[in-house]
């Protein structure tokens, strides 16, 4: 099993949520009770790149490759479910690359950078009821 990406905690540091990829199967969002070592895990689709668990450990935000552009390179976007259900709202369709999803403290809100090739990293901000995402103004170094 290998990891991808870093592990979430939750807020009462009871557990531990990552993006895990068998070395024999499909990829999977694994959380970990810390007290017990219990595991629980959510299968993804074979689009997902990762995922990122809200505060509260109860919402999955995916990340999918949704298009690919000329020479290759890939469009992604975040998808959101609760955990354990299968329906899952699609937060972002902005037609460019998506990295480094992380939410809100309060978990209503995902923060997202894209590169677009025109230039610095971008910061965006979106609901998590699916509102058209918002670009935020940041002064970069």
């Amino acid at each position: 099993m290998v990891a991808r990406g870093p592990a979430d905690a939750s807020t009462d540091g009871q557990s531990l949520g990552l993006s895990v990829e068998p070395l024999d199967g499909p990829r999977e969002f694994s959380v970990i009770n810390v007290r017990d070592a219990r595991v629980v895990s959510y299968p993804m689709t074979r689009e997902a790149t990762g995922g990122v668990l809200s505060p509260d450990f109860l919402t999955l935000a995916v990340t999918r490759q949704t298009t690919t552009r000329p020479g290759g390179l890939f469009n992604y976007d975040y998808f959101a479910s609760r955990l354990g259900e299968p329906a899952e709202l699609r937060l972002t369709d902005l037609g460019i690359y998506l990295e480094m999803p992380r939410f809100s403290r309060d978990g209503r809100w995902l923060y997202f950078l894209s590169d677009d090739e025109t230039g610095p990293l971008k910061a965006w901000v979106v609901r998590l009821d699916g509102t058209v995402p918002r670009r935020l103004r940041l002064q970069m170094p």
